[in-house]
């Protein structure tokens, strides 16, 4: 995919954005029917319809990209199995940052590293987000200080970052040296009583609760989960009998629950609760439920080049330009974007 050296955003992204300026959605403004939108992009590049509208779709989902380019309103598609709502029914504006991305585009602010923040992977690349204050605050000491050393910069930056808050381990070292590598995105698994979650989620009722069940609360899902998919598998696990022929199997692979409940809300996030049986050792449990692919997901990734040499030849690359300027633009934007709080 061709991105802009200005922000690195993608062509196909860039004639969206344009297009929503042109007809005036602009932040805090009205909001623009998304088939206007794909007509326009449509005829702009000739490209077929639903691949124009899929893209629209990719750039408001806020468990997707760590900044939203653009902000949509009404069903855009969820985490599970709910799929977006036609172009017809759906509007679209500019996001804040989206709108700081065109003025880099149009030199009326000096580039963005807005490409470098949100990575590829949200498009099967293998490019990971990073956290946004990390990648402008790294960008800021090479600019400042030369000498600083790739350490210093590598600390400031911070590993991948993923904007619903799930852990990312694997091989750091491999990734920030620019070779390929692994990351596991892994959902957060607490270990709560009954009571304890009455008392932090009231009103999610959980059938066959009793105050004193063990129970594992999953959130802060993978953002490429799709939650409905991985409830049907925990609780396939769940319901999983082996051990007449091969209590090995049992053993290994059976999830120890009496019962599976998506309590997920806009109020709640992304919330799975499991109820442990009786006798299950709360531990081993959670480490079983880490294996069901959706609580946690494996990723190739390889960045172009070393992590401390792509800050500093973004920095380069812009010398003579306001970049502090445009920097404390999409700080701004970012802080004014507010942060994902799904799970």
């Amino acid at each position: 995919m061709t991105v802009s050296e200005r922000s690195g955003v993608g062509t196909v992204e860039l004639a969206i954005l344009e297009e929503i300026s042109a007809l005036g959605a602009l932040p805090k403004q009205g909001y623009l029917k998304s088939m206007r939108v794909n007509t326009a992009v449509q005829v702009r590049l000739g490209l077929a319809p639903k691949y124009s509208y899929r893209i629209i779709i990719d750039l408001t989902q806020p468990w997707q990209l760590q900044l939203p380019l653009v902000d949509g309103q009404g069903n855009f598609g969820g985490r599970g199995d709910d799929p977006p709502a036609s172009e017809r029914y759906t509007e679209c504006r500019l996001s804040a940052v989206g709108q700081v991305v065109l003025a880099a585009e149009r030199g009326e602010l000096a580039p963005v590293p807005v490409g470098l923040i949100n990575g590829n992977t949200h498009l099967q690349g293998s490019w990971p987000p990073f956290r946004p204050q990390g990648v402008i605050d790294a960008i800021r000491l090479a600019a400042g200080n030369p000498h600083a050393t790739d350490d210093e910069l590598l600390d400031v930056l911070g590993p991948p970052d993923f904007i619903t808050g799930c852990s990312v381990t694997g091989d750091q070292a491999a990734l920030r040296a620019g070779r390929p590598a692994e990351i596991r995105l892994e959902a957060r698994i607490r270990i709560a009583t009954g009571a304890a979650f009455a008392a932090e989620y009231p009103g999610a009722e959980v059938s066959r609760r009793p105050a004193d069940s063990t129970l594992l609360l999953v959130d802060k899902f993978p953002p490429y989960a799709n939650i409905d998919e991985t409830v049907r598998t925990i609780a396939e696990r769940a319901h999983r009998r082996h051990e007449r022929a091969y209590p090995e199997l049992d053993a290994a692979s059976r999830l120890p629950l009496n019962n599976v409940n998506d309590r997920s809300s806009s109020r709640n996030g992304c919330l799975v609760v499991c109820v442990l049986e009786p006798d299950a050792d709360p531990e081993r449990a959670r480490e079983r439920l880490r294996t069901v692919y959706g609580v946690s997901v494996t990723l190739p990734v390889r960045l172009p080049g070393p992590l401390a040499s792509m800050i500093r030849q973004w920095v380069a690359a812009h010398r003579g330009e306001d970049v502090m300027a445009s920097l404390a633009a999409l700080a701004e934007a970012v802080a004014a974007q507010g942060s994902y709080s799904g799970g």
